[in-house]
């Protein structure tokens, strides 16, 4: 067990390395990428994503560049591109949900956050949306490792309760309120 915790912290690490490449590269791109022609977005609010319709969106690539040089805010940026995510093409849902998890705040999370007990969120979406809750304030990440570790979409609930374990030091096997009360207590001791 102790070996799987060690690789848990490797791969977190890494993929905090990578992110921080990523955003540096990203936001250089943005800078350098100019069109005089605005992109007119609107996102919807929604509880849940629909990935079961069908993909209608072909310049998937131009409408994210044009969201990230449109001058809106970070968090309307955030929203749009993880309104577009399930219009997405199959191929640019990774990249959509990559460049929605960096721009939303904490407070915006919840929308995102509900792709990884969403079973129609494609696999690879999910393991994005986990990764950047990794890097989220424990206030945050806390109680949606605890969803996550109850859900059974995928496999990423052990690896969450393995986490939530690791964290809190303590195994309240699959007594979710146990999870819930404790957490509660130890974000208020440990912000």
């Amino acid at each position: 067990m102790q070996l799987k915790l060690k690789h848990i912290v490797i791969v977190g690490l890494v993929v905090a390395g990578v992110e921080t490449i990523w955003r540096n590269v990203s936001q250089k791109q943005v800078t350098e990428v100019a069109d005089p022609k605005p992109l007119v977005a609107f996102a919807r609010a929604s509880e849940t994503s629909s990935f079961g319709t069908p993909v209608v969106m072909t310049n998937w690539q131009a409408q994210v560049s044009q969201i990230l040089i449109s001058g809106s805010s970070v968090v309307d940026q955030g929203n749009t591109l993880l309104a577009m995510l399930p219009q997405t093409p199959a191929e640019g849902q990774v990249d959509v949900a990559q460049h929605a998890g960096r721009l939303l705040s904490d407070a915006s999370f919840g929308s995102f956050g509900s792709q990884l007990t969403n079973a129609a969120t494609p696999a690879a979406v999910r393991r994005v949306v986990f990764a950047d809750l990794l890097s989220r304030p424990n206030s945050v990440k806390l109680p949606w490792l605890i969803e996550v570790a109850r859900s059974p979409v995928d496999n990423q609930s052990g690896e969450a309760l393995l986490i939530l374990k690791s964290i809190l030091r303590e195994d309240y096997g699959t007594d979710w309120n146990a999870w819930r009360e404790r957490t509660v207590i130890w974000v208020m001791e440990n912000p």
